[in-house]
């Protein structure tokens, strides 16, 4: 995005330079949605000098944040301000990866073997032999067809399945009891059948659709040759007990290694489809979690519609989690295809679309729906239409409309997991299949169950087709090629479930069941079974433009060895299969589209604040942030990037036209981006380790400029947020010696932060991170210790992690370190005020003003000579009541002291009322100053109030009285009154007269917790206090707000006026606790009238709570308990209304 920075050419309208001061305005609080954009700032800063450059950066609480439902963001955040330098240079990056992978493996070399081999397996199989039968023969079935199966050894493989009603079991006679013997009509002698397994099982099933996989007992298994022609019998090694009413199903399969003829059986035609068979190895891919299968597709343009379609049987012990059955992207690494089934919520979505975004639908499933059952999915999209559909068992489940994306151009697909191969689906797939057309519903009913042949009426439109049937590996059967890799060899999987690939019949083999008497005991023979080695997957690639493509896979088998093992398991033979062939699997590379370099320099932090019941008024609260430093990132097209939607924000550049103490030549970021590194990585010397730095020769002065927060709850002491009251210690090293060492604790920053009362643990002391405060930057000079035009090397270290508590070592910091490379000093004799502590109406100064004590100004060393003395004038309105101050001390180039100027009270009155206050400085060690522009610096200031008659501290204790200290001290600072052994929840009523004077009440808190504060109150019990002041004669005049951190001060003069003005009425609302689960206790003063109602509306202006007081309330004050247990936890408004006067209050119902 790109905007136009508005320039304001004038005297900045607060503090005030004697310069000319150019205002570029950035952000503002209409652009919300907007966190980075390039502004574009005026040329009339090309070609000037700024002694310095200011960044305003505003933050507002408002409704209109869209970050969560609070006006200012619930949680504390680190908030970046970052430049983003557009270099001019451009670049390109390499893209290196395998010629060819194996199962999703990068070998050295690949190396295969062409010609499949074998494990082989000895293994018994039993028979049963008889010495003395009796038989009782049973026959059903007496027509005169043929029937190839179940013994059709002209193929391979076969399965069938053979059902028989209970009706034609009765009729035949056969009973309750043992079969033991099957015999059947052999018309045409064929083949032997290796590994001939029959099983039977009970059934209630009339009819067979298709194969049931669960519940057999096995009968017979053994390889068999039928002797001749005629009746052939089968002795069943394991007879089955037939219960005698229910049906009766037989599976029948062998497994031959070459095809041979078929044994061909006399069979009859039955009313009913009582015969389901096929001449194939029916598979399924098997998908263990984050197993996958990378589909042999590149570039391949779907157009308007596409159809995916499968049978999914999914994990009953992993889902519901997070999850892609599917994904497919473009050369731009955009999702272009994909099924979340399910995401951990239990919904499908389907998305499809080209682009930099995806069309959607999406709806939940049942437990069946996504786990442990078979079921047949399809999902479509037209383009046209603006349709997008998923079907389940052949009948529309969901649909969407207004899908207008065009589906796109595919580069990569993955079957089982998503394109970044996270995200896995478990359980089995069967008949997977893509076609770049819409199918109709009907055609998807007709078709689930069938094989895909030439009589699809769409079969010219399939793109791949993986049925997962006849071998071990993802073939293509679209006759398009488009092969797959899988992941893990031998994930295709026989026998056990397939949902496709099988025919039904009515003409069944006539089988004679046979029971009777017998003798028998059984035998064993001991045969070799070969297993077929599983196939790998050799995907190759090859580089088409910017960007890898599949260009074949093969499938084929793995030199290595060939085992032989026992009936126990136990390998006793070898044979090593050498490769065939051997590819060296060489890097391909291609170079990514060129790209400017643009390196982001962060200029300024500040962390959020807690925004639970917080407010920082209709104005806003600003932060300063001194950024002269980086002036030359800020000309033309300036590309600038704030923080989070948490608040509305409002930025300013306000660049000060004039002479600075010294030139910036060059900015450099000493360990590249600000990020965030673990505890023990900086210990370790993994992130930051020594570098070295070639020095500008051009370069005079060297300064490191750090911005450090402290990150996590670790080990014993949470590190490094918190510390539990110590911080650790960070040191510079400069050619492998300590030259200076800083901790970024903050003990007492946080509970003095002036944006108070937040909703969270604000005023606890951390680790350079307090809530609603700017984060500072320290910095320290390294001139001594190098040589321009020179190379340095430049070490950041930190104290070790403590040896018994490693777990410190996780958390982590957020750093910047950047080199600001400077020319000399640009005068010798020259010092300035660069800012004023009090008085001043900046809000960030608002814990100590308004005041009427003696005024500190911020004076700076701007020579290169030391400074030793100066003289400060101060004044307010003109300059009939100027003071001068004479100071002494030793500043060096660039240091500062706060500086005390001592004033008779009735200084302050202002004749003019401006309410401006000046102080400006005068012969630098006793000589003219060199640069007089940066002589004065002037700010507006608020009027303390004047309390012209008897009043008295009322102050109620909390229960942790002893961490607090009343004060009221005069202009001087001497205190003239104080309680600082309190006792728990009391009230003190402390009359105070006092003589003519500036006067400032102060309260402390050892806890840095306030006298109210929920988490204290929480954790701890303390519970809720006041302060208020009173006039003896009735009515309140000020009410400190009780969660005020570590201290709160409210200054005031007895006998005489900063200006004239008039005191609003304060009606010292309070509401405590607040949050609360239901009490809440509400107190006012000044507040007067009959008929006092208070009434508590919710978020939606909705009236949830009323009550009513009868009381003329003559002395003004009010007290009154609100049970609201009984309302929903949320947001309220308090409204107390009388017949004169309405105040209302926020309050948080827990």
């Amino acid at each position: 995005m790109r905007l136009f920075g508005l320039l304001i050419c004038s005297l900045f309208v607060g503090t005030t330079y004697s310069q000319d001061t150019i205002t570029v305005q950035t952000f503002t609080y209409d652009t919300i949605s907007t966190r980075r954009a390039i502004f574009t700032f005026p040329t009339e800063l090309q070609g000037e000098t700024f002694e310095k450059v200011l960044m305003y950066y505003n933050i507002k609480c408002d409704p209109l944040t869209p970050w969560d439902s609070y006006n200012c963001g619930e949680w504390d955040y680190l908030a970046h301000s970052r430049i983003y330098d557009h270099t001019g240079v451009m670049d390109s990056n390499l893209v290196e990866g395998p010629q060819y992978l194996v199962n999703n493996d990068w070998p050295t070399n690949v190396e295969y073997v062409t010609s499949p081999y074998y494990d082989y397996y000895e293994k018994y199989q039993k028979f049963i032999t008889y010495t003395a039968e009796a038989d009782n023969d049973w026959t059903i079935g007496a027509g005169t067809d043929n029937s190839a199966m179940p013994f059709g050894s002209s193929a391979k493989n076969q399965r069938t399945q053979v059902l028989w009603t209970a009706a034609e079991i009765a009729g035949a006679g056969i009973t309750a009891g043992s079969i033991d013997k099957l015999r059947f009509d052999v018309n045409t002698l064929g083949g032997d059948l290796e590994d001939l397994t029959i099983k039977l099982k009970h059934t209630t099933a009339t009819e067979v659709t298709s194969f049931d996989e669960v519940g057999w007992t096995t009968v017979y298994e053994l390889n068999t040759s039928f002797g001749g022609t005629g009746i052939m019998t089968l002795n069943l090694t394991y007879p089955f007990a037939y219960d005698g009413v229910s049906d009766l199903l037989m599976d029948i399969t062998f497994e031959n290694a070459t095809a041979n003829t078929d044994n061909v059986l006399t069979a009859s035609q039955t009313t009913n489809n009582s015969v389901i068979f096929t001449n194939e190895r029916l598979g399924y891919l098997d998908v263990p979690q984050n197993d996958f299968v990378e589909i042999g597709m590149s570039d391949y343009d779907f157009g308007d519609q596409i159809t995916i379609s499968f049978w999914a049987n999914g994990d009953a012990n992993i889902l519901p989690v997070n999850t892609s059955i599917f994904e497919a992207e473009d050369s731009l690494n955009n999702r272009i295809l994909n099924a979340h089934f399910p995401w951990s919520n239990s919904q499908h979505y389907w998305d499809a679309g080209e682009g930099s975004g995806y069309d959607r639908i999406n709806q939940a499933a049942t437990i069946g729906e996504i786990e442990g059952e078979w079921h047949h999915w399809a999902f479509t999209k037209d383009k046209t239409s603006g349709k997008m559909k998923i079907f389940l068992d052949g009948v529309e489940w969901l649909s969407g409309t207004d899908k207008d994306r065009a589906v796109g151009v595919v580069n990569a697909f993955k079957i089982g997991i998503n394109r970044a191969e996270g995200n896995g689906w478990p359980g089995k797939i069967d008949e997977f299949r893509v076609w770049d057309v819409e199918l109709a519903e009907s055609d998807i009913a007709a078709w689930m169950n069938q094989k895909i042949d030439g009589t699809h009426p769409n079969y010219a439109d399939l793109v791949l087709y993986y049925d997962f049937d006849g071998e071990g590996a993802v073939v293509d059967k679209s006759g398009n090629d488009v092969d797959g890799m899988m992941s893990t060899p031998g994930m295709v999987k026989f026998y056990e479930e397939s949902m496709a690939g099988y025919e039904v019949s009515d003409i069944r083999p006539n089988v004679t069941f046979v029971q009777g008497t017998y003798t028998s005991s059984l035998d064993s023979t001991l045969v070799l079974d070969s297993v077929m080695v599983d196939q790998i997957d050799i995907t190759e690639f090859q580089v088409d433009g910017r960007k890898f493509v599949i260009a074949d896979i093969m499938h084929q088998w793995p030199s290595g060895y060939g085992y032989t093992y026992d009936h126990l398991g136990v390998k006793t033979d070898s044979v090593f299969h050498a490769d065939d062939v051997t590819i060296p699997n060489d890097s391909i590379s291609y170079y990514e589209e060129p790209f400017e370099i643009i390196d982001p320099y962060e200029i300024g932090r500040f962390i959020t604040p807690y925004g639970i019941n917080f407010d920082l008024g209709p104005n806003g609260f600003t932060y300063v942030y001194d950024i002269s430093d980086y002036e030359q990132f800020l000309m033309g097209d300036v590309d600038f990037a704030a923080h989070n939607t948490q608040e509305l924000i409002d930025v300013k550049f306000k660049f000060i036209k004039g002479t600075p103490p010294r030139e910036v030549i060059k900015v450099e970021k000493i360990w590249g981006n600000h990020g965030s590194h673990s505890y023990a990585d900086l210990d370790n010397d993994v992130k930051l380790p020594a570098k070295d730095i070639d020095l500008d020769p051009a370069g005079s002065m060297f300064k490191v400029r750090s911005r450090i927060t402290g990150h996590g709850h670790n080990g014993s002491n949470n590190c490094c947020e918190w510390g539990n009251g110590q911080g650790r210690e960070h040191e510079f090293l400069v050619d492998g010696t300590l030259r200076h060492s800083w901790e970024i604790w903050q003990s007492t920053e946080c509970g003095d932060n002036p944006n108070i009362s937040q909703g969270g643990t604000w005023p606890y002391a951390r680790e350079g991170w307090c809530p609603g405060d700017i984060v500072e930057d320290h910095e320290f000079d390294i001139t001594e210790w190098v040589t321009p035009g020179t190379t340095a090397s430049l070490d950041y270290d930190i104290e070790d992690v403590p040896v018994g508590d490693p777990a410190q070592g996780n958390g982590n910091y957020n750093m910047a370190m950047h080199l600001i490379t400077y020319g000399a000093p640009n005068f010798a004799n020259d010092a300035a005020i660069v800012d004023v502590l009090n008085p001043n109406n900046w809000e960030y100064y608002g814990k100590w003003n308004p005041t009427c004590q003696n005024p500190r100004v911020v004076l700076r060393n701007t020579g290169s000579n030391d400074l030793t003395s100066v003289f400060i004038h101060i004044w307010v309105g003109g300059f009939a009541n100027t003071v001068s101050y004479e100071w002494t001390g030793n500043l060096g180039f660039l240091e500062e002291e706060i500086v005390e100027i001592p004033i008779n009270d009735g200084w302050w009155y202002d004749s003019q009322n401006t309410l401006e206050f000046s102080a400006m400085i005068h012969l630098p060690n006793g000589v003219d100053d060199e640069y007089e522009p940066n002589n004065t610096y002037t700010v507006p200031f608020e009027a303390t109030p004047v309390y012209n008659e008897p009043f008295y501290l009322w102050f109620k204790t909390n229960n942790m009285a002893h961490e607090n200290a009343l004060y009221v001290k005069d202009g001087s600072g001497n205190i003239v009154f104080e309680r600082t052994s309190l006792t728990n929840a009391t009230e003190y009523k402390d009359t105070l007269d006092l003589a003519p004077g500036c006067y400032t009440v102060e309260i402390t808190d050892s806890d840095h917790d306030g006298i109210s504060f929920w988490y204290a109150n929480q954790t701890e019990g303390e519970g809720s206090g006041f302060l208020r002041l009173r006039k003896v004669s009735g009515g309140t005049l000020h009410t400190f707000d009780p969660d005020f951190g570590r201290y709160a001060n409210h200054s005031f003069t007895v006998g005489f006026a900063l200006e004239n003005e008039e005191i609003d009425v304060d009606y010292g609302m309070e509401v405590f606790p607040n949050p609360s689960e239901g009490i809440f206790n509400v107190t006012l003063d000044n507040f007067r009238g009959d008929q006092v109602a208070f009434r508590v509306y919710d978020e939606a202006g909705a009236l949830a709570f009323e009550k009513l007081v009868n009381d003329n309330n003559v002395e003004g004050y009010i007290q009154q308990q609100l049970d609201l247990a009984h309302l929903a936890d949320g947001i309220y408004m308090i409204q107390v209304m009388s017949d004169e006067q309405i105040v209302t209050k926020r309050i948080v119902k827990k």
